[in-house]
């Protein structure tokens, strides 16, 4: 039995908010995120290539599609 899996969001994607992702994704689906760093959205892009970019947490909180939000930030 085949069990759908969840659209994430997640706000900050710098060292934390990629290992995040990362164990995340095992069981959702990351579907959109928000940073201001190009090189951190290059890098996260590549990994999770069907995640929507957005410049700002308005854009990604009015997303639909969004079932769970996972914020980052430094520890």
């Amino acid at each position: 039995m085949s069990k759908e899996k969840i659209n994430i969001g997640i706000i900050g994607i710098g060292r934390w908010g990629s290992k995040l992702a990362d164990i995340f994704s095992e069981e959702a689906t990351v579907a959109a995120f928000v940073s201001k760093s190009s090189s951190h959205i290059d890098t996260f892009q590549k990994k999770h290539p069907h995640a929507v970019h957005y410049a700002t947490t308005e854009n990604l909180l009015s997303d639909e599609r969004i079932e769970a939000l996972v914020i980052a930030t430094p520890i």
